[in-house]
């Protein structure tokens, strides 16, 4: 749990910190981070899918 909470927070950081927004949006950030890993597939759950494939179905 600890090194997914350090993982959430990591991104979120470097979230804030690409697009130069201030610390004090921090809880927006997590809330971004937790949205996107919850979204996008792992090797856990199997699906070897790419974003093309996600996005431009054919």
């Amino acid at each position: 749990v600890k090194r997914r909470n350090r993982l959430i927070l990591d991104k979120a950081r470097y979230i804030l910190l690409l697009k130069r927004l201030s610390i004090y949006l921090m809880p927006e950030g997590a809330k971004f981070t937790i949205y996107l890993l919850n979204k996008l597939p792992t090797r856990a759950n199997n699906l070897n899918m790419s974003i093309e494939e996600m996005f431009f179905w054919q």
